[in-house]
């Protein structure tokens, strides 16, 4: 998964995007049983179609939210 988001131009954040991917196609499928190969073999496969359409995209793949509480800062 990450060396299509690579192979597709991405440079960061594939670890985060491809496990993302993953949880999000696992999720979309409600997926179970992985002992089924074919079941498996099809989820690995829309999410490697996402990742090849998600690299096309424009804009912001990942958002990142500060915690000002973090630093201190409140509102």
């Amino acid at each position: 998964m990450v060396a299509t988001l690579i192979k597709n131009g991405e440079i960061c954040g594939t670890e985060i995007l491809s496990e993302n991917l993953l949880k999000m196609e696992l999720g979309e499928k409600c997926v179970g049983n992985l002992k089924d190969k074919e079941r498996l073999f099809t989820v690995v496969n829309n999410a490697l179609r996402k990742a090849r359409g998600m690299a096309q995209s424009q804009g912001p793949l990942i958002f990142v939210k500060i915690d000002k509480g973090y630093y201190g800062i409140s509102d």
